[in-house]
């Protein structure tokens, strides 16, 4: 057991892609999977509690062998009294319709704490930093704005003007925020309606009014104003850091993270949300998004974050493993040569892989017009 092809979990979250007249949903057509009427969201490749991989070649899931085969596996030997082992990262494709939840992610103390108290809501101890990486364009809202843009845009709405009054003469980020989380549903339904009503310019009201027109009086929808919204580019990334608000609006990406399913949610969803908790633990420094791009002279993509994770997409350029660690991958297009310890094989095209930590000499050598997304620690 060296490099083991998995059978990989799809989550068909509401908010994922449908198939259309003319086109299939982009994760189905990956798997060469039959559509059917299903909304396909994401597609896990990793060994998560909730969502682990499962080896083909055996039928058991990749968390299992893990815990069975840490050595081998991860390169780690147990220890006593130590967490059972799990691989730190997971890899998804990410293909989003309609905008999800206002969220955030708690850093790591925040997390081991929400996980004891609140073990139903936050599965596991863990921090998810993490970074998405557009395959299409992108849209998505991250991180706070500067204050002074986000006070000029109130001061130019007469519908936003109970907003205003109620903050003090130089409110603060924080502020502007408590207001939109506590405010009662009805005059948020107001405000929103009659800002649609004027005519406002910019990608933050355009945003505004998609916002608006899927979850009418949502408090999230506010968050069009407080937060920075762009759109990436084909092979541009950006870096979500812990506690910095957020939401995926439109495209589809590759993601990878820590290996952890905890998230904080305060609007656009009809799943768990914490508005209290989400304002207690808010990153309220102005940030501009964290965008990584790919010199035209490297060619693949390659970004590490700590011990956690790195996340590589290899089209032009063979890649050898330079350590022994795990690792996973799924062939995006095209298809290429892996080479493990001398044997050989050919991944093609909506394959997944796990890659032990055991192989010495591990190389993927891409064809022609092929896409791999890579991840290891």
């Amino acid at each position: 057991m060296f490099v083991e092809k998995l059978s990989c979990p799809v989550r068909h979250y509401a908010w994922g892609e449908r198939a259309t007249a003319d086109r299939s949903p982009y994760i189905s057509a990956l798997l060469g999977a039959e559509a059917g009427d299903l909304p396909w969201a994401e597609l896990w490749i990793g060994a998560h509690p909730s969502g682990s991989a499962v080896v083909k070649r055996t039928g058991e899931p990749l968390a299992k062998l893990i815990q069975e085969q840490p050595m081998w596996m991860l390169g780690l030997a147990p220890q006593e009294n130590s967490p059972q082992p799990a691989l730190p990262f997971l890899l998804k494709v990410l293909c989003c319709s309609e905008p999800l939840s206002i969220q955030s992610h708690p850093d790591k103390a925040t997390a081991a704490k929400l996980h004891a108290i609140l073990p139903k809501e936050f599965p596991d101890a863990n921090h998810k930093p993490e970074v998405l990486l557009a395959l299409s364009e992108f849209r998505m809202m991250a991180g706070f704005r500067p204050l002074k843009e986000i006070v000029t845009d109130l001061d130019d709405s007469p519908a936003l003007r109970p907003w205003r009054k109620a903050l003090s003469e130089e409110p603060t980020l924080e502020e502007l925020t408590r207001f939109v989380l506590e405010a009662d549903a009805p005059l948020l339904q107001n405000m929103a309606n009659l800002y649609c009503q004027e005519e406002h310019t910019g990608i933050q009201a355009e945003q505004f009014h998609i916002l608006q027109e899927k979850y009418p009086g949502d408090c999230g929808v506010f968050f069009a104003l407080l937060l920075n919204v762009f759109i990436l580019k084909p092979g541009e990334a950006v870096f979500v850091h812990a506690n910095v608000p957020h939401a995926y609006l439109e495209g589809e990406g590759i993601e990878c993270m820590a290996n952890s399913d905890n998230v904080i949610r305060a609007g656009l969803t009809p799943k768990y949300i914490n508005r209290k908790l989400l304002l207690s633990t808010l990153d309220f420094t102005p940030r501009p998004p964290s965008l990584l791009r790919v010199p035209a002279s490297q060619g693949d993509f390659d970004f590490t974050c700590g011990d956690d994770f790195r996340l590589r997409l290899i089209q032009t350029t063979p890649y050898t493993r330079d350590k022994n660690v795990p690792a996973v991958f799924i062939v995006l297009e095209g298809r290429a040569n892996v080479e493990a310890d001398g044997k050989r094989f050919v991944a093609v095209k909506g394959t997944a892989w796990f890659a032990t930590a055991s192989i010495r000499k591990l190389r993927v050598t891409p064809s022609t017009n092929t896409k791999i997304a890579w991840a290891e620690t």
